[in-house]
């Protein structure tokens, strides 16, 4: 309800007016109504769409391509957008994948 609200907006130090909250909480209610699970994580996505105030997005994911083999190394193509330049990358070990991104 409204206090639950109150208390994850202050949770995650986001502030709206009354009106804002408002239209939030029915939100909330609405996605309840339909048995969503809604939680504090949710919270920021929910206010961006109600709000109409997109989040600054970094990673746009393009393709995902993975193939797995028994005598293979597993081989992943990622095709991402980075703060809107491409990355395309063929990566042979996933954990390499923030490295090829930033450089």
């Amino acid at each position: 309800g409204k206090s639950n609200l109150e208390y994850n907006l202050e949770e995650i130090d986001i502030e709206l007016t009354k009106a804002q909250k408002k239209h939030v909480l029915g939100r909330i209610i609405e996605l309840g109504d339909k048995k969503e699970t809604i939680t504090v994580g949710d919270l920021p996505y929910i206010i961006s769409d109600v709000l109409e105030t997109p989040q600054e997005k970094t990673f746009k994911l393009e393709l995902c391509n993975i193939v797995t083999s028994m005598e293979l190394k597993p081989i992943a193509v990622v095709k991402l957008l980075y703060k809107d330049k491409r990355k395309d990358k063929e990566i042979r070990i996933c954990n390499q994948l923030t490295r090829h991104l930033t450089n």
